[in-house]
C-alpha cells in the first residue's frame, strides 16, 4: 500500500473534490494564467479586488479572529517578556 500511495497521491485519499471544488480551482489557475502572462499590475488594481478583505484569494475569511490592537489589549507583548526573562536573569 506504501508503494501504491508514494506513487499515486491523488488516490490515496478517500476525499472526492465537489464540483463546486472543481471549478473554484480552474478559476484560480486561469487567473494565475492571466496573471503570470500580463503586464505588471498596479497597486490599486490588486487593492480592488481584495473587496477590503485580507488578501485578493482569502477575502474577509477569517478577518474577525486576526489579533489587532483593538482586539489585544491584555495581551503580553514580546517587550514584557523579554524584560521579564532579563530580570530572572540577572535575579532582580
Amino acid at each position: 500500500m506504501l508503494i501504491f500511495t508514494s506513487t499515486a497521491p491523488a488516490f490515496a485519499t478517500s476525499h472526492n473534490s465537489t464540483t463546486q471544488e472543481g471549478k473554484a480551482a480552474k478559476v484560480y489557475a486561469k487567473k494565475a494564467q492571466d496573471t503570470l502572462q500580463s503586464a505588471p499590475q498596479s497597486m490599486e488594481e490588486v487593492q480592488s479586488r481584495t473587496g477590503g478583505g485580507l488578501n485578493e484569494v482569502q477575502g474577509e475569511a477569517g478577518k474577525k479572529n486576526m489579533k489587532r490592537p483593538s482586539n489585544s489589549q491584555g495581551a503580553t507583548t514580546a517587550q514584557d517578556i523579554i524584560e521579564r526573562a532579563m530580570d530572572k536573569a540577572q535575579n532582580k
